[in-house]
């Protein structure tokens, strides 16, 4: 069925079946009653049998679209007009611009709107003047994933206009392409703009941008138009209690107090609010106070050993002063700082060896991690989740957060969008009807449930061995694998001279003869020369084509195919990783006879990379249950033993350091 718009008038609205286009989707059904104004006319609006197009619009002069209608498809005719002219039109957002647009109110959906509260006396101002001059700023829309009319911007006026004037009302809108995430943008900027909008609802949507772009402050804050400064107090605020969040939404305390209350742990923030409505406190004052408490000896996460003597420690200032800000509390701040950034900074170099990625968590990071398990609500099964220790994204975090402050926490995922994937696809494989097929028969009758059951875990088992586990290329690992390949090729044509006439030809022939080296070329003439004659190697720096042809004439057979093999050796020094691959190939080099696991190898990799490798090559399988205490060790220590194990690792070459 041929979709287009035409130019021209309303002739062919119908009781047929009807096409609307709306960005990249196609509306396809019969009328339900209810229209849609466009362009001043009517037409039926639908939501049957949607449909994807990835047309794109040929049209380039706005004014191309006055006359424009949809067309439906004519299928008495079964033909569509072949005297008129057609153009394909990949969504309506391309003349909305140009075109007054309105759609029944009905019809809209509410997106995911950064404002959450809705201040009532602003909504009844908002509403009375509505009801006296009508809506003078249409709301912004778009087609979002579930192919609905989303509303990005507008949603009190929306609300408004739904309280005075019912379902049926024609809401002006303005229609425009965008993502999820860039809709979530938008929203932040009108309201953040407007200043009508509460920081901590400002915060929750902040902290789900920063998640799409993996943690990067820096690329967040530019997406969202805001300063570094801007987006990291925005963030802080998501360390907020709910009800500290609701007093800083309903303006009952300001947003410096929130931040402020921000770096205080959960049970103190709420405790903090009462005494700071109770007494009405100012941001000087709350500052001050939190100043005071926030070095609590007793709550710190480094060795105190030195606190306990130290002059800045409350405790022993007790016998100076008749009052002190209170018992155990650090008085040198830049100190107790720097103790703690220290731990926390040892912490995370304690994981280094055990993780591909280690990070700290801040304030705001809650959509930027999470945590793997191959069962439950977020489960990705077993089979991913030992998957995921090989992946770059797979790790260890150290909190920053005041409530889990130099906490660590192990098995992360570090890229949330591929976990939701990953989570989606175990849940597909696991559901009942995983592996029914309409083209396979239906089992005859007297199949027990057992037997159903086997065949699910068998569905289940075959899927999740397709998943594909391999070490990390890491820029280490990658140069020390080329390293070897290049070795084990010199190796072969060292006992292979008619492989290394082929291989020279073949090089010239592509381009890379020029990876030789010349100067070490002449030196093997002259050092093979010299051994010929017997007479001392010359010391000339320099020789003319003659002379080393000469030279070259004057070899022996045997000198003469040590030269071949070294020419062609010398080109494997320079030689692109594709054509070394190529050449590795022709010679048909097995790495299994020149290289074996060990401890250089194994110390490119983290531990979580090493338990990938084990289970891999089967060693894990022969530790059986050694192998849980043997990972409990140091890296160096857990080297050693798996490589004294008495496993047999020769003719084993892992996927990693295969070409």
């Amino acid at each position: 069925m041929a979709i287009f718009l035409k130019c021209g008038i309303f002739n062919h609205l119908r009781e047929a079946t009807r096409i609307v286009y709306w960005r990249n989707a196609i509306f396809v059904g019969q009328p339900i009653g209810k229209h849609v104004s466009l362009w001043g006319h009517s037409f039926p609006f639908f939501f049957e049998d949607i449909m994807l197009t990835e047309s794109q619009p040929s049209f380039q002069d706005p004014t191309q679209f006055q006359s424009a209608a949809v067309l439906e498809s004519d299928s008495s005719s079964g033909k569509d007009c072949p005297d008129r002219s057609y153009y394909k039109l990949d969504g309506l957002e391309r003349i909305i611009d140009a075109n007054s647009l309105t759609t029944p109110i009905w019809s809209l959906v509410v997106g995911d709107n950064p404002r959450q509260y809705f201040d009532p006396q602003n909504m009844d101002e908002l509403k009375a003047g509505i009801a006296a001059q009508g809506l003078l700023q249409p709301i912004l829309i778009r087609v979002n994933e579930n192919n609905l009319l989303e509303i990005v911007a507008g949603e009190r006026r929306y609300r408004a206009c739904l309280e005075l004037f019912g379902d049926d009302y024609e809401m002006p809108i303005r229609f425009a392409v965008m993502s999820k995430q860039e809709a979530e943008a938008a929203a932040i900027m009108e309201n953040h703009h407007r200043d009508n909008v509460s920081p901590t609802e400002e915060a929750t949507h902040a902290a789900k941008v920063l998640a799409e772009f993996q943690g990067n402050r820096e690329a967040t804050a530019k997406f969202l138009g805001w300063s570094p400064a801007t987006l990291n107090n925005r963030l802080a605020l998501m360390n907020l209690t709910q009800a500290v969040r609701t007093a800083v939404n309903t303006k009952q305390i300001t947003v410096s107090i929130g931040e402020l209350l921000a770096t205080l742990n959960k049970e103190r923030q709420e405790k903090a609010l009462a005494t700071i409505l109770e007494k009405k406190l100012t941001a000087v004052q709350v500052k001050a106070f939190i100043q005071s408490q926030a070095k609590e000896l007793a709550t710190c996460i480094f060795d105190k050993t030195e606190c306990n003597t130290c002059q800045f420690n409350s405790d022993l200032q007790q016998g100076l002063f008749a009052e002190t800000i209170k018992s155990g509390v650090c008085s040198n701040s830049p100190c107790f700082d720097k103790k703690t950034d220290e731990k926390l900074e040892e912490s995370k170099l304690s994981l280094q060896d055990e993780f591909p990625l280690v990070k700290f968590i801040n304030v705001g990071d809650n959509h930027t991690v999470i945590r793997i398990v191959p069962d439950g609500t977020n489960g990705v099964g077993q089979e991913q989740a030992e998957s995921c220790k090989a992946c770059a994204n797979y790790g260890g975090a150290v909190s920053k957060l005041p409530d889990s402050l130099g906490k660590i926490f192990t098995n992360q995922c570090f890229d949330v969008k591929c976990h939701k994937e990953k989570v989606d696809t175990f849940k597909k494989m696991s559901s009942p009807n995983q592996g029914a097929s309409a083209s396979k028969p239906t089992p005859a009758s007297g199949t027990t449930a057992k037997s159903d059951a086997k065949a699910k875990d068998k569905a289940v088992s075959t899927e999740t061995k397709a998943v594909v586990t391999s070490i990390i290329e890491t820029t280490r690992v990658v140069e020390y694998r080329v390293d070897v390949w290049r070795n084990a090729l010199r190796a072969v044509l060292m006992t292979s001279p008619e492989k290394c006439l082929s291989l020279l030809f073949a090089l010239a022939a592509t381009g890379n003869i020029h990876h030789l080296s010349s100067s070490s070329i002449k030196d093997a003439i002259i050092k093979l020369s010299a051994s010929d004659s017997t007479e001392e190697r010359t010391k000339e720096s320099s020789f003319d084509v003659s002379a080393l042809a000469t030279k070259t004439d004057a070899l022996s057979n045997e000198n003469r195919e040590k030269l071949l093999s070294g020419l062609t050796r010398s080109a494997v020094k320079g030689v692109e990783v594709h054509v070394l691959k190529s050449m590795l190939k022709y010679a048909n080099v097995n790495l299994a006879d020149h290289w074996v696991i060990n401890a250089d190898f194994l110390n490119l990799l983290t531990k979580s990379e090493m338990e990938v490798l084990a289970k891999e090559i089967g060693l894990i399988s022969y530790l059986d249950s050694k192998y849980a205490a043997m990972k409990q060790k140091k890296k160096p220590e857990l080297i050693t033993d798996l490589l004294g194990c008495g496993f047999d690792f020769k003719a084993i070459v892992p996927k990693v350091m295969r070409f």
